[in-house]
């Protein structure tokens, strides 16, 4: 009898550990069709209130935007620019409901194609030229990947910036020994590349010739966290890096909510122009 009870245990132990192992295998599948439904949707727009947590939103000016995009680099934000001058209600304080809201080109980008496709700042309503080229915000790892040449280091980083927020790109000049883009309104002069700032809609839609004289700009400032992954293969014995953006939640049909611990969760900041006061 004692060894059939024995017996006995062993089988319920058994049965138990299927269970168990039954149950997170479920859970791990549900996760994973969750975190790739919202991989597969980011594939189409990137930044999205599906991939995005927000948790700050506020009225700001340019003694709030000015700091921030000096620290950019540094902390590793990821800053974007938006026009929603037609979406916001300026007496509710709120956006019109199914009002888009654009992305404003801050720059156009002088990657080559192969490094310009695996951008995620890419201002798909903007083109210029045969390539979409149209650059709305700035982040150091999405830099680096199109190999932008201000990401040397802090200084030539922080040169840029400053040479972006004054409108003057004499500041920050950079060796290039190719032909510019069909179309650019950059600077080519002796093989020295000057980016050109104040012919994108960032500038024209602000109506200023630097940032630091738009005192009277108002922005919705959203700050949020999303989660990025980092896909690195080797093509021709050169390192290849591209960042894909997933949410930092997943969610289950039941509506219930879990942390996306993959990747690294990195801080979003969106600047939404509103007009002046």
């Amino acid at each position: 009898m004692e060894n059939a009870s024995d017996a006995f245990k062993m089988v319920v132990a058994v049965l138990i550990f299927v269970v168990a192992i039954s149950v997170a295998i479920f859970a791990f599948t549900k996760a994973r069709q969750a975190a790739t439904t919202i991989l597969n949707r980011s594939d189409i727009e990137y930044y999205n209130t599906e991939n995005i947590r927000i948790s700050k939103d506020r009225i700001v000016g340019i003694e709030t935007v000015i700091p921030t995009l000096y620290s950019y680099f540094k902390e590793g934000y990821t800053i974007l620019f938006y026009d929603g001058q037609d979406a916001f209600d300026k007496n509710t304080q709120e956006f019109k409901e199914g009002e888009p809201i654009k992305p404003l080109t801050l720059y156009y980008s002088e990657a080559l194609p192969s490094r310009l496709t695996l951008s995620k700042l890419l201002n798909k309503r903007d083109t210029r030229g045969d390539v979409i080229r149209a650059i709305y915000g700035f982040d150091a790892n999405d830099e680096d990947t199109r190999q932008e040449p201000w990401l040397h280091d802090e200084i030539h980083s922080m040169q840029f910036i400053e040479s972006f927020i004054n409108n003057t790109p004499g500041i920050s000049v950079y060796d290039m020994s190719r032909n510019k883009f069909s179309g650019s309104p950059n600077v080519l002069d002796n093989n020295k590349l000057e980016m050109n700032f104040k012919d994108c809609d960032f500038y024209k839609t602000l109506n200023v010739n630097s940032l630091a004289l738009a005192t009277n700009a108002r922005f919705v400032e959203r700050i949020g966290v999303y989660n990025e992954t980092a896909d690195i293969t080797n093509v021709n014995n050169i390192i290849v890096v591209n960042y894909t953006i997933d949410s930092s939640l997943i969610e289950f049909s039941n509506n219930e909510t879990i942390e996306n611990n993959e990747g690294t969760q990195k801080r979003v900041i969106q600047y939404i122009y509103i007009g002046d006061k």
